[in-house]
């Protein structure tokens, strides 16, 4: 302001109408961008190849064959007549003419079907042995 208290073009006039304490704003209202993603959402993120490998799964108590029917950086999806379980453990053996190669996995999806070759499950490989697949994937893609 001037001397005068008259205002020029250039300023401006701003006047306290009520003085309360400053309250922050809430925090906003928990949406699916905040949630962690399930691994159904992240699946939809992964680029899969489809690619068919033959493997042998093994957990404590049984054995048997596998088919892929796709494969990404994290897993793949197999197809065999074994019942394996939600979050079981196995081992799958990669069969290479070769070498074959052995990785820990887990069992993240169970795809039950009323196909004659089996139920589908999703396969995460662990983390221990992210560089064996890494290895595989290589080896399949070039």
């Amino acid at each position: 302001m001037n001397d005068n208290d008259s205002l020029s073009e250039n300023e401006i006039s701003i006047e306290v109408i009520e003085n309360r304490p400053y309250t922050p704003p809430a925090p906003p209202a928990k949406n699916s961008d905040d949630m962690p993603i399930s691994v159904d959402n992240r699946r939809q993120y992964m680029a899969r190849i489809p690619v068919e490998i033959d493997l042998h799964i093994t957990t404590p108590e049984k054995k048997g064959i596998a088919r892929s029917i796709d494969v990404s950086v994290n897993g793949l999806l197999v197809q065999t007549l074994l019942d394996l379980q939600w979050e079981e453990r196995v081992i799958i053996t990669i069969l290479h003419p070769e070498e074959d190669t052995h990785a820990c996995a887990k069992v993240a999806r169970v795809a039950e079907t009323n196909d004659p070759m089996g139920n589908k499950y999703g396969l995460s490989i662990l983390s221990d042995d992210a560089a064996i697949w890494q290895g595989v994937l290589r080896r399949l893609i070039l």
